[in-house]
């Protein structure tokens, strides 16, 4: 696996859902920061 493919499924599993946690209530705000780590590369 590649390290961009790798690091895309971190963020999906790992970081993803701890943002959408930390922003229960403006999950716009947590996909655009998945978007932006994603984006990043």
């Amino acid at each position: 696996m590649a390290a961009r493919e790798w690091f895309r499924q971190v963020v999906a599993t790992e970081i993803g859902p701890l943002l959408d946690e930390y922003w229960f209530d403006a999950l716009d705000k947590s996909r655009a920061a998945q978007q932006r780590l994603i984006e990043g590369l």
